[in-house]
């Protein structure tokens, strides 16, 4: 459908998609952001947020892992563009995180709300590229495409976008 420009029939079938999986929440936002409907984004988002955090309280009741939903989460609110709400549940989460795959994408999408926040501290930058340099290669089953969908449709200032685009380039690559 979006090949075609049918967005609203995009819209329909990933909101079949997600209210079967929470992954599809994400979509079925950006999608809505894409055709400046705001407010049915933000609940799209919410919903979203709503599953991971149900996922998440789950999880800790089975004594199961849960870093990569709660980065999930943590993705959704900054891609809702929550930036304050994203660092403070960033730094609720700095005190959880033990392996460094997960610390490391803590810090990017952490520092990708700070941006955002405009609380980003610049002189950290390079700090942080070395740190993620160093430490990508632990990564493994995290995807940034729907990262990269909402930069291209973010309201955010270009060089917010572009400074977030380029630590996703550096974290990707």
């Amino acid at each position: 459908y979006l090949k075609l420009g049918d967005t609203l029939s995009a819209i329909r079938d990933y909101v079949t998609l997600a209210e079967q999986f929470s992954d599809s929440w994400g979509e079925v936002g950006l999608l809505y952001k894409a055709i400046h409907k705001s407010n049915e984004a933000d609940m799209a988002l919410e919903k979203g947020i709503k599953k991971y955090q149900d996922q998440i309280d789950y999880l800790r009741k089975t004594k199961q892992a849960a870093e990569m939903q709660q980065l999930s989460l943590l993705e959704l609110m900054v891609i809702k563009e929550d930036f304050k709400q994203a660092i403070k549940y960033a730094a609720e989460l700095e005190k959880e995180f033990k392996l460094i795959q997960h610390f490391t994408l803590l810090r990017y999408l952490k520092a990708s709300a700070e941006i955002g926040n405009n609380s980003f501290a610049m002189e950290s930058k390079s700090e942080l590229l070395n740190f993620i340099k160093l430490n990508k290669k632990s990564i493994s089953g995290w995807g940034y495409e729907l990262f990269f969908k909402w930069l291209n449709i973010t309201e955010i200032s270009k060089e917010k976008e572009t400074l977030i685009r380029s630590i996703t380039d550096h974290i990707k690559s």
